[in-house]
């Protein structure tokens, strides 16, 4: 029987109940226990969820837990390969998301080899979206004033469109009753509001890993293996097609406002590349090769 680990966010439903699903529609009989998940919780986002995530995968190295799915981002203390995933408005197209994603898994793979565990799969997470106030009648948000930071990329990012980044008391509404742009992970479904007062902007579409130590995916029988890699690539069609349903109806937009957060999304991108090393440069290449359109 293999231990998963499951340490995500709160309200990673989609992926935590295809798991459970899956888990139970690939047992090789009715009850039969071939896979226990021991769920772990941390907040949405943030530095409480960033840290929840780093016990895991320091857990995982150290041998005290088998095999996890976690954050991808939760490595990028061995590479900044593994936030590719998490920068704002690079690759949030499904054609671009998934080119993203073919370039960087056997990056990945190959950098968690060398400190022991295997990558069995990437799987897509709840996608970020900018939401802020909707700047006319086509929903394309207004200027970004201020930006609500919940972490480095979300400060970063505010500074670069020329926002004031703000925290805590500050991110409540100004004197004219208008909050700060925010970050938020999405829901499915989730569309512009229909308010015409609000607009969100789709901004990345993170992953998270099912990793396994080496020396616990070597012991396991061909059967528990394959189907192991069965569920992996179950859970990871399944959340890809809710999520490339999802996103195609939240677009960034075509005007001044997108171009902007397009040139600052640039700047971060060639900012991870050169983070990420030579690997990262040759995936941003690839990337900007690649046609625009969905």
């Amino acid at each position: 029987m293999i231990e998963l680990t499951v340490a995500l966010p709160s309200d990673e439903r989609e992926l935590r109940s295809a798991l459970r699903e899956k888990t139970e529609a690939l047992a090789p009989h009715p009850g039969a226990e071939w896979l226990r998940l021991i769920e772990r919780r941390s907040a949405a986002r943030g530095e409480g969820s960033d840290q929840f995530a780093s016990v895991a995968k320091q857990e995982l190295l150290a041998g005290q837990i088998a095999a996890a799915v976690l954050p991808a981002s939760a490595f990028l203390r061995q590479s900044g390969l593994f936030g590719a995933f998490d920068v704002p408005f690079l690759a949030i197209s499904n054609r671009l998301s998934a080119r993203l994603e073919s370039a960087v898994a056997p990056l990945l793979g190959a950098r968690l080899a060398e400190d022991g565990p295997v990558l069995v799969s990437l799987m897509e997470t709840r996608p970020v979206a900018l939401h802020g106030a909707a700047g006319d009648a086509s929903g394309e948000l207004a200027p970004l004033r201020r930006v609500q930071a919940v972490d480095a990329a979300s400060t970063r990012f505010a500074e670069l469109i020329g926002a004031e980044p703000v925290r805590g008391a500050a991110a409540l509404p100004d004197a004219a009753g208008q909050p700060p742009a925010v970050f938020r992970r999405m829901r499915p479904a989730e569309a512009a509001p229909a308010d015409g007062r609000s607009a969100i902007a789709l901004a990345w579409r993170p992953r998270a890993m099912l990793v396994v130590r080496k020396d616990a995916f070597d012991r396991l029988d061909s059967g528990l293996r394959e189907r192991l890699e069965r569920l992996a690539n179950e859970v990871s069609d399944r959340l890809r097609e809710t999520w490339g349903s999802a996103t195609s109806h939240v677009a960034t937009g075509t005007g001044p406002r997108a171009a902007l957060l397009r040139e600052a999304s640039m700047t971060m991108a060639k900012e991870w590349a050169v983070g990420a090393g030579a690997d990262g440069v040759a995936v941003l290449g690839d990337l900007e090769r690649a046609p625009r359109a969905k």
